[in-house]
């Protein structure tokens, strides 16, 4: 057990939870040598095996449980409730995206192409990191597999995710933006649809499916706003990275968890409401403490080859079309949303094309 700078007093586990949640948060190492009392070289050597012990407590991993048909109906019925058109989107069991985690630019001798961590739609270094999320906004897959220049589609195709949206039981989907492949069990908006003209309804279909959608986005704001760590470019190595968002995913469900236990109610059109899913460990992680044993967290430079790869298909495909594949759920939805008469709201309206 780590000992202050006297070498008599044991840094207890309250402390160095406390310390790594305050270096989770946006804290300085420089910043937490008084918590404890310890050295800067103790500060890390408590941060890093702090999170591998969160990385390795089955009792907040990631539940990667889509395939169950009663843990689908109950996430349905959640989303049910935060929709304006419950009897359209009956089946939504989740929503995904992807966020850009920013790091320090990689060196030649640190990773096999440098280049590939470079976006430049971000203007920036980092890694992809996909996640679908709840109708709560807790996390309930995430993958971080590629590097910064990857886009949505093609991370979302090298990751497990993909695997885990095909297995999902029949009747129920996540939805997405069109950065995504269309299916019967992943819904995405229409591209390319105008407020005020005759779209066939897919302008209404659109505004109803964004009510859902938005909410990863708010799954997103909260963990960013939450872990201040990622409001800078971290300079770890890629597996301490992984080790850092993997930890932030589990806490921040955590926290999540935790308010529901304990009474908080979430307000919405008017009703309160708790959700009865309780996350369930999946497989166990290594016990290592450097670096996550599993394919959700690889390190990113491992996926290279098969980006470029994935790539080289991907321009193939969209050479005659804008969207990926086809649904004939996401056709249903649409004419159910026309049948009910629901359209979107005039405020709501904005002039141009609708994304």
């Amino acid at each position: 057990m780590d000992r202050n700078t006297t070498g008599n007093i044991p840094v207890v586990p309250e402390q160095r939870l406390a310390i790594t949640l305050r270096f989770l948060a946006g804290g300085q190492a420089l910043d937490l040598l008084d918590m404890a009392a310890v050295s800067l070289c103790s500060v890390y050597q408590i941060v890093w095996s702090t999170v591998a012990a969160i990385n390795n407590c089955k009792a907040i991993d990631l539940p990667d449980d889509l395939d169950d048909p009663s843990v689908c109906a109950t996430r349905a019925a959640d989303f049910q409730r935060r929709s304006a058109v419950p009897d359209a989107f009956k089946g939504c069991v989740g929503a995904i995206d992807g966020l850009f985690i920013r790091i320090i630019g990689r060196s030649a001798k640190q990773v096999k192409n440098p280049r590939a961590f470079y976006s430049g739609h971000k203007k920036g270094y980092g890694v992809n990191l996909q996640v679908v999320c709840d109708a709560f906004c807790r996390v309930i897959a995430a993958a971080c597999n590629t590097p910064g220049c990857t886009n949505d589609y093609i991370a979302y195709n090298l990751s497990h995710i993909r695997r885990i949206v095909d297995n999902i039981p029949e009747g129920y989907y996540i939805v997405g933006d069109p950065a995504y492949p269309l299916s019967d069990r992943l819904l995405i908006s229409y591209s390319g649809t105008t407020t005020g003209v005759a779209d066939g309804g897919r302008d209404n279909y659109n505004y109803f499916h964004s009510q859902l959608r938005i909410t990863v986005e708010r799954t997103f704001g909260q963990i960013v706003n939450r872990w201040g760590i990622l409001w800078t470019p971290m300079q770890f190595s890629l597996p301490r990275i992984a080790s850092i968002i993997s930890a932030i995913l589990r806490l921040h469900n955590f926290g999540i968890n935790w308010g529901l236990r304990n009474g908080k109610t979430f307000t919405f059109r008017g009703q309160k409401w708790l959700s009865p899913v309780q996350f369930q460990p999946c497989s166990p992680l290594d016990p290592d403490g450097q670096a996550i044993g599993d394919e959700r967290f690889q390190t990113v430079d491992t996926t290279l080859e098969e980006v470029a790869k994935a790539e080289r298909i991907l321009r193939r495909m969209t050479r005659d079309t804008i969207e990926y594949g086809s649904s004939e759920v996401r056709e249903g939805i649409r004419d159910t949303v026309a049948d009910l008469q629901a359209v979107r709201p005039k405020e709501n309206e904005r002039g141009g094309v609708i994304f």
